[in-house]
């Protein structure tokens, strides 16, 4: 991970052999995964969604699965809920699911197109955050006044 070894037995390499492993389904292929990231990690800039949709992507490729998009996106969220919409470029649509676990949720590209836009990154800390992204949707949802109003808007 960026240029190191990580232990085997550290949270990140756990859940990214886990991971490696339920997509090869018992396949006893040898695998080195090499990741590079150049935005903070566990900071709250999706670093772990696009790890884990390129991760996706490259494995599915390299067993030859030929997977559709949906199927990838159901996939790529077992590995991070957000990486189900980091498969795509462009727009998507989460399906949010009805299980509560998430692991009926994915996404779709949306056919919308907007060259101009510009998204940028300021980066106000590279800390580790304290609470993961899932949490935090959770506190989001059982706290605040407007997530009623933003789910609402979202269903239109």
């Amino acid at each position: 991970f960026n240029g190191n070894e990580l232990p085997e037995n550290s949270s990140f390499a756990r859940k990214v052999n886990e991971f490696a492993a339920l997509l090869m389904q018992g396949e006893k292929i040898p695998l080195e995964i090499t990741t590079e990231n150049n935005i903070p990690t566990a900071a709250g800039a999706a670093s772990s969604a696009s790890g884990f949709a390129a991760l996706t992507l490259a494995l599915n490729g390299f067993l030859g699965y030929e997977l559709d998009s949906r199927a990838l996106s159901l996939l790529a969220g077992i590995g991070s809920r957000s990486a189900s919409r980091s498969i795509f470029r462009g727009f998507v649509y989460n399906h949010r699911g009805q299980r509560r676990d998430g692991l009926d949720a994915f996404s779709e590209r949306l056919p919308y197109e907007w060259p101009e836009m510009r998204l940028g990154l300021i980066t106000v800390s590279t800390e580790k955050k304290c609470m993961g992204s899932g949490k935090g949707m959770e506190h989001t949802e059982a706290t605040s006044l407007l997530y009623g109003l933003w789910s609402l808007f979202l269903r239109l």
